[in-house]
């Protein structure tokens, strides 16, 4: 999937008395992206079998963002503690994931809130996790206690 966020455009503080409305905070469609909606708020759920990501989840995505913060991708199951969520923070991505016994989290180095397309991947398996952008992959981390699967619905939150 290939997703895009774009900044709200900014009022110069001496201008504070200029009308605004709601539309000028509307999002603009990038060429060749796919678009979910006009407002940040907006979200695509994909679905998908769930047992094929009991012991292996892997998610690739070209993305393009010039926001610093915000939920990229979300999976869970509402009546388990596992979960894969991949976020964004300062500009930098944290793959975190939990089979039931304990959270991990992996981190990339890279800022990629640069309006640039970057090629992401977040993976999973045998209680490993990584993220690579473009190409260069992160230190990988492993999930804490016993648990060797992710039991989530067939719903990713994008």
């Amino acid at each position: 999937s290939e997703m895009q966020t774009q900044p709200l455009s900014l009022r110069p503080l001496n201008d504070i008395k200029e009308k605004r409305c709601a539309e000028d905070d509307l999002l603009k469609q990038i060429s060749g992206a796919h678009q979910f909606g006009l407002v940040r708020s907006s979200h695509l759920v994909l679905l998908f079998n769930q047992t094929t990501v009991r012991k292996k989840f892997s998610v690739q995505m070209n993305l393009r963002t010039f926001a610093s913060s915000g939920l990229i991708y979300y999976v869970t199951h509402p009546k388990q503690v596992d979960f894969a969520a991949l976020q964004l923070h300062g500009g930098k991505l944290y793959f975190s994931f939990d089979l039931g016994k304990g959270k991990a989290v992996a981190f990339h180095g890279t800022v990629i809130s640069d309006g640039k397309w970057h090629t992401v991947k977040t993976e999973y398996a045998k209680r490993r996790g990584v993220i690579t952008v473009d190409g260069q992959e992160s230190v990988a981390v492993n999930v804490p206690g016993d648990g060797i699967t992710l039991d989530v619905d067939g719903k990713l939150y994008l």
